[in-house]
């Protein structure tokens, strides 16, 4: 984060020859920095944006560029590519990329129909959201799946019984839908959501060794119908409904809640109880460039009656932010840690799920950051220190306010061990997941037939021999879901490991830099390695793509 004032040489606050000045600086940002708890409503957020923390005037520019050129685009399609009775079919949602870059899941629906059901289930690995699966032992007791409908689904000398002894059976669950408004467009049609549950086999590599879904239930109840890949249009519909569902838990809860909504928090906290020459404050700044002048068009442009996201998504505008405040305000930074994440998920064991890009490309990333928030806060700090330090008590305290950030599960720091995870949860956020989350929506999320944002048919309505056709998509809603995603990808203005010139005044400081960006050419290398044997890309953990803030 910017600051007007000069820069003074980096110290804690038991170090810093002028207190007084420090202090001074202190009580002016934070009188610049004044907090806001009704945008939207619960959530800590800046009341304003200062002039130091807005977009530069290139970075307009290129936005307006790329909006200039969806104009035209849109244009073309409104009048060349109409589906019938106004609503999508999959011919007019191919057509939308025509004369746009084409991500590889357009060939694949275009020309792969046998691989639909393989990249469904990939997506859960290494799409847009790739933080919902979860390794299982026993079946839900409302979802019936028996050994015959198995063997109906997986034709094999496998059986359910042995898939679930051997670890693997995954399910992804968003039942935590279930109840969640649905709102209507603006010809007062109704929206549909569900809040399914989808089941997967990590096939046994004498079958294949491939992920692979099993079966899918639509709503959470006992006796639900359980559907599969063998009940055809049924099956198809399904699993549209359930990409639905992920893309809405996608875009609220990890998108706009658990990345910028949360990295407001700490970037208010920062910019208000750390001085400019704390050695955190130094380290932290440029990790939320933007994140105030982003999240503010967001709550005036996205959030709003008649909004993007009133009309994008599935839920109402009100269920939309219940959504939002509730990812942010039940943030655990020590359930957020990626390595216990995937603990915790079951889906950490490299024998059981052997491929799976979220975890095998994060975790080296995870560990590289943290190995450089270790080596650059261990030149300031150790236990005692950590514990003695005003600033960080603030920091934490302020985070944690009801006056502040309103992040309740955060804990007090007194070990360096535990602000090293913290800043390092920091960093990843604002970088990798981030990355992932944003920077991968065109490629999944522009195309409707793969990812639709709402269907508008009745549940269960017939659905004939297209599969888009059957959400009742109108047109002008496909047209908006692409230009959105398309314009979500088109802007990075900084990037993982590179700092401003000057942004370290401290010589100690260019060695544990220096082999940080040498780690991260490493991971650069693997991950290049390991695309070509993917089923889809997945290059967003690649540190040269990686921004280092959310600033789009």
């Amino acid at each position: 984060m910017h600051r007007d004032t000069p820069r003074r040489s980096v110290s804690l606050p038991s170090d810093d020859p002028d207190p007084r000045e420090r202090a001074a600086e202190l009580a002016r940002a934070q009188q610049l920095h004044r907090y806001s708890w009704d945008r939207p409503e619960g959530l800590g957020a800046a009341a304003e944006v200062p002039a130091s923390d807005g977009f530069p005037l290139d970075m307009v520019a290129t936005v307006l560029r790329v909006q200039l050129s969806l104009g035209i685009h849109e244009l073309g399609f409104r009048f060349e590519h109409r589906g019938e009775d106004g609503f999508v079919d999959l011919a007019a949602a191919l057509a939308l990329f025509e004369g746009k870059p084409e991500p590889p899941i357009v060939r694949l629906w275009q020309d792969e129909p046998e691989k639909h059901d393989e990249a469904f289930a990939w997506q859960r690995l290494a799409g847009s959201n790739p933080l919902e699966l979860e390794r299982i032992e026993t079946l839900p007791v409302s979802f019936t799946l028996t050994e015959a409908l198995f063997q109906r689904t997986h034709a094999s000398t496998d059986s359910m019984r042995q898939a679930l002894s051997e670890g693997r059976v995954y399910m992804g669950d968003w039942t935590r839908l279930d109840g969640v408004q649905a709102g209507h467009d603006r010809a007062g049609r109704p929206k549909q959501l569900c809040a399914p549950r989808a089941l997967f086999l990590q096939q046994r590599a004498i079958d294949g060794g491939k992920l692979l879904p099993l079966a899918i239930q639509l709503h959470p109840v006992v006796d639900a119908r359980v559907v599969t890949p063998a009940d055809g249009p049924d099956w198809i519909y399904a699993r549209m409904m359930v990409q639905l569902a992920d893309a809405n838990v996608q875009a609220l809860e990890w998108h706009l809640g658990r990345c910028h909504f949360l990295m407001e928090a700490f970037a208010m906290a920062t910019a208000r109880q750390l001085a400019d020459n704390h050695p955190l404050q130094r380290l932290l700044q440029h990790h939320f460039q933007y994140t105030l002048a982003i999240n503010d068009l967001a709550r005036t442009k996205l959030l709003v009656p008649g909004g993007q996201v009133e009309l994008l998504l599935a839920p109402t505008l009100g269920a939309s932010l219940d959504i939002v405040r509730d990812a942010v305000l039940s943030f655990d930074p020590r359930q957020a840690l990626p390595p216990r994440d995937l603990s915790r998920r079951g889906v950490d064991d490299h024998e059981l799920l052997p491929s799976y890009p979220w975890r095998d490309d994060a975790l080296p990333l995870w560990s590289a950051i943290t190995t450089f928030v270790r080596e650059y806060l261990e030149l300031y700090y150790d236990d005692a220190r950590v514990a003695a330090d005003p600033e960080l008590a603030a920091w934490i305290d302020e985070l944690r306010s009801r006056y502040g950030g309103r992040l309740e599960r955060l804990t007090p720091i007194e070990r360096l061990d535990e602000l090293v995870e913290l800043v390092g949860l920091v960093l990843f956020t604002a970088g990798p997941l981030h990355s992932v989350i944003n920077y991968s929506q065109f490629d999944f999320m522009a195309l409707v037939a793969n990812t639709p944002m709402a269907s508008y048919g009745a549940p269960h309505a017939p659905r004939g021999d297209d599969p888009v056709r059957g959400l009742l998509l109108p047109e002008t809603m496909a047209l908006l879901q692409f230009a959105f995603f398309y314009q979500q990808v088109q802007v990075r203005e900084n990037r993982l490991g590179e700092y401003p010139a000057g942004q370290f005044d401290d010589p100690r400081v260019a060695g544990p830099l220096a082999r940080f960006r040498s780690t991260l050419a490493d991971v650069e290398r693997v991950i290049v390695e390991r695309e070509a044997s993917r089923l889809l890309p997945f290059p967003w953990l690649r540190p040269s793509v990686i921004p280092a803030s959310v600033h789009i």
